[in-house]
């Protein structure tokens, strides 16, 4: 190259760079591709079954609602629906996602992510906070002590080394206090409990109206104790008689029996109880029970609810009766039961399965258990003390597990 030459410097080459690896802006999975639809309009109603959204909209509910630019028509069938739609069922804040390739926006992901966590942390914290609630006390009905054998100073000792908080004193005929021997008998065993730390929470009687034989001793004896409920005497049904003339003669006295209550301050209960052997019972019904109950101030008149014998009735459906009973239940009897076996010892039976603490819990009951030793207790052994003993504790220590495990 000569002097007078010009050389030429060329920049140095820049190679391209590659295109950016992934989805171009718009197509990612988790961007939402605005819908060209019309906008539905969210309906207003409440579903009274929920969760009952189906996937793709071809459920039965019509109560849902759409998020804006998305369609969806609900109800009966007709659902029009957008596979790739979100819907917002709204029942119990029930969300339901109707396809798992969901399209969202970033900020609709993260508040849905938010709303659902906030509303799991919530029900976690009402299901611990129901579930630490104190164990209500636990009544032992002690008829079974006087089948044992047992006098009034060995029941209280039973029911101390038991564990039991007091008892559910029978005083009717031929039980463990006679009505005529109230004043002095029920004072007495009241003060053999008390000695021990217990207490008479409950008496099962046979007064049916004011008009019962000793009914005024019996109820202002117990009043004067600080005994709040009563059970009144079994309903027997005439099956001569039509079942409507006899719920009426039963409110009747049940009347009367509420405006005394009103002035002591106590609760009559009924207790549904099953058919046994040829007698039959008037609000083993749970349809008849609430006939019986409805109207009634549920401080004056109340049901002793028996889930066991609920179950015999009515299987299953035992659920639906009891929601309608609820506000009436004053007092809850506890014995476990097989439907084939009848009654059975505590955790051997339906009772642990029927989930019925939850349900107390959440109306917040307080009012003592009376616990029912019906089952065999025996078996081919005598009916000694130390047998009824150890029934009535494992029986206790089922029943408290079934309270702190629902």
């Amino acid at each position: 190259m000569g002097p007078g030459d010009v050389k030429t410097v060329l920049p140095p080459a820049v190679e391209e760079a590659p295109p950016p690896l992934g989805p171009r802006r718009g197509s990612h999975p988790l961007r939402f591709r605005r819908q060209t639809t019309r906008r539905a309009r969210p309906t207003r109603k409440v579903c009274p079954k929920a969760p009952c959204a189906r996937i793709h909209g071809r459920g039965r509910c019509g109560f849902m609602e759409t998020r804006p630019g998305r369609v969806a028509t609900g109800g009966n069938g007709q659902a029009s629906v957008d596979k790739e739609s979100l819907y917002r069922h709204r029942c119990r804040a029930t969300l339901v996602l109707m396809s798992v390739h969901e399209r969202l926006t970033r900020r609709e992901f993260v508040r849905t992510c938010l709303g659902v966590g906030v509303w799991a942390v919530a029900c976690r914290s009402r299901a611990a906070e129901s579930a630490s609630r104190p164990m209500p006390p636990v009544a032992l009905f002690d008829k079974v002590c006087v089948q044992a054998g047992l006098s009034l100073e060995e029941t209280a000792d039973l029911v101390a080394s038991s564990g039991a908080d007091g008892v559910d004193c029978a005083v009717r005929p031929r039980d463990r206090i006679e009505p005529e021997r109230v004043r002095e008998d029920l004072p007495r065993y009241a003060e053999l409990l008390r000695a021990r730390g217990k207490r008479v929470w409950l008496l099962t009687t046979a007064i049916l109206s004011p008009e019962s034989p000793h009914a005024r001793e019996v109820l202002e004896t117990a009043r004067g104790l600080g005994v709040k409920y009563y059970r009144v005497g079994f309903l027997r049904k005439d099956p001569d008689q039509p079942t409507e003339s006899q719920l009426r003669w039963v409110r009747e006295r049940l009347r009367a029996l509420a405006a005394w209550n009103r002035e002591l301050g106590m609760c009559a209960l009924l207790q549904n109880h099953s058919p046994a052997g040829s007698s039959q019972y008037l609000g083993g019904d749970l349809r008849e029970m609430l006939a019986l109950v409805e109207g009634f101030p549920p401080d004056t008149v109340a049901v002793a609810f028996d889930p066991g014998h609920a179950l015999l009735v009515h299987g299953d459906e035992w659920r639906d009766h009891f929601e309608r009973l609820r506000s009436h239940v004053g007092v809850v009897y506890v014995k476990d039961t097989d439907r084939k076996r009848r009654f059975v010892p505590f955790g051997e039976g339906e009772f642990g399965r029927m989930r019925l603490f939850p349900r107390l819990r959440e109306q917040g009951y307080a009012a003592p258990f009376s616990l029912h030793i019906e089952f065999d207790w025996v078996g081919s052994g005598q009916r000694t003390r130390e047998r009824l003993e150890q029934a009535v504790r494992e029986s206790l220590q089922v029943l408290r597990r079934w309270w702190e495990t629902g």
